[in-house]
């Protein structure tokens, strides 16, 4: 990753572009982060330089620094704070599995994948799997890390799989899109209990309505950011992708504007061209396949292995000056 520079004739001037890269920001969450602090000198044009540069950057990486200390990645630095991330994954790849490791890791005060996260309670909202398939996985996951199941007090997990869970309905008359009374129910459960994740599981479940709209989908994605951003939460969104975008790599599925709207999107599949004709070892890439405040194309091999995924490499240590807070 490139590192803030200062141009010899100025030391107290950098770049905006060259302090974006250093934080692993947008440059736009540079400008805004500048017009919120206090008597701060705002980013100017410098035309020798041609660039837009920031007075006393020091001062400006603490306060950044200090905003988010004991904010660590979420899944990689796959997953932008206060925003909505999707993950997608075709069944049986694990990707409620991989949810559940991180809601584990966010009540135990253990590593996800290798990496430190955001501690707090968890929402866990399930349209598919029932109460005791979820409970069985999470004892798995607990028997792997040597923990015990009711030692996660703050872990909510909520059985909507025998019921009908829309959140998100089309109007079938106007087409406009309609939040439910379990959305709005849901929505005084998260004010209540202040969760630092909540887990859709999954889209096909929660939206009752035409997939492929891409209005429908921008609203519901930005309604989902509306509730994360109030909270402070990292929402995540699971989905299954279209056989065309398994084909293809891509891994998604209907409209496009359901990647497009999200800050970020992850595919978890198994390695290989052909690795869904042979038989499973386990193996699978969870790649960041859009990421508006982190690395794009970024791929972390996994290892399924005693009722879990593992990261077969030693991932680098987190660095809380690059961290995405997803504004």
């Amino acid at each position: 990753m490139a590192k803030a520079k200062v141009f010899p004739a100025s030391p107290t001037l950098v770049p905006t572009n060259y302090i974006a890269a250093d934080l692993n920001i947008s440059r736009a969450h540079v400008y805004h982060m500048a017009e919120t602090l206090d008597d701060f000198p705002k980013p100017v044009f410098i035309g020798s330089h041609r660039k837009y540069v920031l007075q006393d950057y020091e001062r400006f990486r603490r306060n950044y620094i200090a905003k988010h200390q004991g904010r660590a990645k979420r899944g990689h630095g796959f997953m932008p704070l206060g925003r909505t991330c999707v993950l997608n994954a075709d069944g049986g790849q694990g990707k409620t599995y991989l949810a559940l490791q991180l809601e584990v890791a966010m009540r135990a005060k253990i590593p996800f994948l290798g990496l430190p996260v955001k501690q707090g309670p968890v929402l866990f909202f399930s349209a598919e799997e029932p109460l005791q398939i979820l409970r069985y996985r999470i004892e798995a996951i607990c028997l792997a890390e040597g923990l015990k199941a009711c030692d996660l007090s703050g872990l909510h997990v909520l059985d909507h799989s025998r019921d009908v869970a829309w959140l998100f309905e089309e109007d079938r008359r106007t087409g406009q899109l309609r939040e439910t009374e379990r959305f709005r129910w849901l929505c005084e459960l998260v004010e209540t209990i202040q969760p630092a994740a909540l887990v859709l599981d999954n889209r096909a479940r929660i939206f009752r309505g035409n997939q492929n709209d891409s209005g429908l989908a921008t609203e519901v994605i930005a309604i989902l950011d509306r509730l994360a951003a109030r909270h402070d939460m990292s929402i995540l969104l699971l989905s299954h992708p279209s056989l065309s975008g398994i084909s293809s790599g891509r891994g998604d599925s209907g409209s496009v504007a359901w990647s497009n709207a999200a800050r970020a999107r992850m595919y978890l599949h198994q390695p290989g061209e052909d690795a869904r004709s042979g038989p499973d070892d386990g193996k699978r890439v969870l790649t960041s396949m859009k990421s508006s405040h982190g690395q794009q194309g970024k791929s972390v091999n996994l290892q399924w292995q005693n009722g879990r995924f593992y990261c077969d490499y030693q991932p680098p240590k987190a660095d809380a000056g690059t961290l995405s807070d997803g504004s």
